[in-house]
């Protein structure tokens, strides 16, 4: 466990020196790239499976902009004049938590402005990543008490406590101008707010994932039973568990389009898994038959539905897969 260097919240006397500060140090998804990859010779030459190029700056642009969209943001608590809240966002590396950080404190940000006022901002992270020398998954975890001593371990052990990977949380304190010796909040109650705001937010995290998965779990139960008879080897396994990540809103969140892709992934797995290698090339005998025999009628028909059924959507799905 490491305590990240460089992250000390400011205390401005006034807010315009607090914007000039932040004017200075704002930073956008192309110029961290550019850092990144004048600072990284490693991603110099990437091939991807089939030997071509790859275009890292598109490829990093895009998990610049994942992790915006995973930024969450829970409920406000005022205890004694001091303001609470936490954030949370997405990571893939432990690299990506100061990108996390520039991106909230800058003055820029409108969706979060009251972010860079922040008198402190307490955060820890745990990231599995892959280790350049070892070239195998290793856990990196780390903290920033920000002034504040113990209160960035006591995240950290909310986030291993709660099994949550991936993740960096952090909270921040707003205390107008008032010391926060002077407001009496400290030792246990200190800790015991800042730790309740990191776990509520979690917990909306958790409780929004678990329900989109129910949703999906419920369209694969449907179904396994309305599939074919011949089908009928096929046995339903429960889907293992998401990681937590974060979203701005139940109804915009990429990382909610992630975990359905996984599950679609993980629903052919179970099909592939279970039939064996003659039933599988017998299912796709089948498939093809079946695609062959649709007429230009049936094509048309099937266009003309501007909203499929769920049911047949899924199913379209893994025929998809299948093939």
């Amino acid at each position: 466990v490491q305590k990240i260097d460089g992250m000390e919240g400011p205390v401005e006397d006034d807010i315009e020196d607090l914007h000039d500060e932040h004017q200075n140090n704002n930073i956008h998804p192309d110029e961290y790239l550019q850092n990144h990859q004048a600072n990284d010779p490693s991603i110099e030459g990437r091939n991807d499976a089939y030997g071509q190029p790859v275009d890292v700056h598109s490829e990093e642009q895009e998990d610049l902009n994942a992790i915006i969209e995973s930024i969450s943001y829970g409920k406000t608590q005022q205890v004694k004049k001091l303001q609470f809240q936490a954030f949370t966002a997405a990571i893939a590396h432990e690299d990506q938590v100061k990108f996390v950080m520039d991106y909230l404190k800058n003055v820029n940000n409108t969706t979060h402005s009251k972010f860079p006022t922040a008198r402190n901002r307490i955060l820890a992270y745990r990231v599995s990543q892959l280790d350049q020398i070892s070239q195998r998954e290793v856990m990196a975890e780390g903290f920033d008490d920000d002034g504040e001593d113990g209160a960035g371990e006591k995240l950290l052990h909310l986030l291993q406590k709660m099994g949550i990977e991936n993740q960096v949380l952090i909270v921040c304190i707003w205390n107008n101008r008032v010391q926060i010796g002077s407001q009496q909040i400290k030792g246990g109650e200190f800790y015991r707010i800042v730790v309740e705001r990191g776990r509520e937010l979690l917990n909306q995290i958790q409780d929004m994932i678990f329900k989109e998965e129910l949703e999906n779990l419920k369209a694969v139960n449907a179904i396994g039973n309305y599939s074919p008879s011949k089908m009928g080897g096929v046995k339903k396994k429960p889907v293992g568990d998401f990681a937590v990540f974060g979203s701005n809103s139940a109804q915009n969140s990429i990382q909610q389009k992630i975990q359905a892709e996984e599950l679609d992934r993980k629903i052919f797995q179970h099909f592939k898994q279970d039939l064996t290698e003659k039933d599988f090339e017998n299912a796709l005998s089948e498939v093809d038959l079946s695609l062959k025999e649709l007429t230009k009628a049936n094509i048309m028909e099937l266009k003309s539905i501007a909203k499929p059924n769920p049911l047949i959507e899924k199913t379209m799905q893994i025929v998809c897969a299948l093939r």
